[in-house]
This record gives C-alpha cells, structure tokens and sequence, in this order.
C-alpha cells in the first residue's frame, strides 16, 4: 500500500483508513509502523509484441536518486534466443533505425 501510495501518505482518506486498519489489526499496524517499501528490482517478462510476437526478457529496475518517483527499467533477452532475435528485427523496423546495438563487452 505505501508504494501505491507514494509521497501522498499526508492524505485525509488515507490517514483514515490507516487509523481503522491500524486499530483493527496488529499485523498492520507493526507493518505500517516498519515503512517499509519493498520493489521488486528484477526478474523475468513474458510479453507479446504486436510486430515480432512473445518475447521473453529480464528486466532490471532501479531508482533514479533525487526524481521523485522516477526508475530507470533496464529491458534485456539472452544473447543468441529467439527474444534477442526478435528485438533485433524489431529495432530494424523502426524508422531511422542505426541496426542492432553492439555487445558492450565488444566494444
């Protein structure tokens, strides 16, 4: 709920409803009193792209510091696998396409 919640946690239903929650319920109110705001920072993506198909990708997402809210998410698939392919020919349809992005280790 925090996370949903972001920098409103001032708002007058919320507060409310955090009061009522916290009075009915201990394991709320010790969880709400942690702050605590987990994200899940990476793992795996299954979408299906309506040009090239499914694509199975990790994604990596992470905080940009001081933008208020902001993340940075990192989208990639394994080198070699189908989903690479596929983001390939997907950058090539695109118009002004530069062709397919470099490996960094080979620069």
């Amino acid at each position: 709920m925090r996370r949903q919640v972001g920098p409103d946690v001032d708002d007058p239903r919320l507060m409310e409803l955090v009061g009522e929650l916290s009075v009915r319920s201990e394991p709320f109110r010790r969880l709400w009193a942690r702050q605590d705001v987990r994200h899940p920072a990476r793992g795996p993506l299954r979408v299906r792209h309506p040009q090239v198909g499914p694509l199975e990708l990790h994604y990596e997402k992470l905080l940009v510091p001081d933008a208020r809210g902001q993340h940075l998410v990192m989208l990639s698939a394994d080198p070699g696998s189908s989903s690479a392919e596929a983001l390939t020919l997907l950058a090539s349809l695109q118009p002004g396409a530069a062709g397919p992005v470099q490996d960094a280790a080979a620069l």
